[in-house]
């Protein structure tokens, strides 16, 4: 099982955060958001309740490809689910990208990717 690096940036009304951590083949793992230099990483529920997501753009490192990205409320719910796109090393464009969201998040929700080789 392959672990990759993923970052990207989660665009709400109010601000850019950005979202990072660790992805595996097949299995969804958390990725966290970050919104100043000191900050540690917490969920996106946490980072911004109260917030709207009106895009979110995400890359995970090359060779792998970006399967499947998901936000999730607090009871595990999906309440926005995607397919990633391939790494292309020639075209560094990030393998996820979707704007005119309308997201509301609230304590608990969390973002999820998941890669592949």
């Amino acid at each position: 099982m392959t672990t990759t690096k993923c970052i990207g940036v989660i665009r709400t009304q109010n601000q850019d955060y950005l979202v990072y951590g660790n992805a595996t083949d097949g299995t969804e793992l958390e990725l966290k958001a970050v919104n100043a230099p000191t900050d540690t990483g917490k969920s996106i529920g946490d980072a911004m309740t109260g917030e709207t997501i009106n895009e979110i753009e995400l890359n995970a490192a090359t060779p792998s490809d970006l399967d499947k990205i998901a936000v999730y409320d607090n009871t595990g719910g999906v309440v926005y689910e995607a397919e990633g796109n391939i790494t292309a090393a020639m075209y560094p464009s990030p393998n996820f990208v979707a704007k005119g969201l309308q997201i509301p998040l609230k304590k608990g929700y969390t973002f999820k990717a998941s890669t592949s080789d």
